[in-house]
């Protein structure tokens, strides 16, 4: 994402993922090709191309001293003004906004994993929320339908 500065280093993703326990933590080898394969293949919306651009173009001052502020671990006040932020954040909004009404009652898109041993670990970050999810909506109980949606995920979980 152009607004995330600076960008995660391999070494930081492997220490946010490495787990207290040994037993529980990934190997190394498996955290690196995770990570390398996100950087090769990175997820862009359809109009991220031409906002990369714009990004990219930094000063070589400027990330210099956004490597320097990363190594010395320190927090610099931002330069940007919280106007610029908030504008690309709603540009964003909009954006996804206009894809949801242009699909109108279209399905979503699924896509095929060539990499089985990523979905374990996607099921585990999303699986207790989504539960909770469902239980929160049953408990409404109001609607008939969406609780025997929820019962098909409880099934389905």
């Amino acid at each position: 994402n152009p607004m995330v500065w600076p960008k995660m280093s391999k070494t930081d993703f492997i220490r946010m993922n490495a787990m207290n326990d040994a037993e529980d933590t990934a190997p190394t080898e498996l955290l690196e090709e995770i990570y390398d394969s996100i950087v090769k293949e990175e997820i862009k919306m359809k109009d991220d191309t031409a906002a990369l651009g714009k990004s990219s173009r930094q000063k070589p001052e400027a990330e210099e001293r956004g490597r320097l502020v990363s190594i010395l671990n320190l927090a610099l006040p931002k330069r940007k003004p919280a106007t610029d932020a908030k504008s690309e954040s709603e540009a964003i909004i909009k954006q996804t906004q206009a894809i949801f009404r242009n699909q109108g009652a279209k399905r979503g898109v699924f896509y095929t994993s060539h990499q089985i041993e990523l979905v374990r670990p996607m099921v585990e970050a999303v699986g207790w929320p989504l539960l909770a999810t469902f239980s929160v909506t049953m408990e409404e109980g109001d609607n008939k339908p969406r609780v025997i949606l929820c019962m098909e995920g409880f099934r389905a979980g």
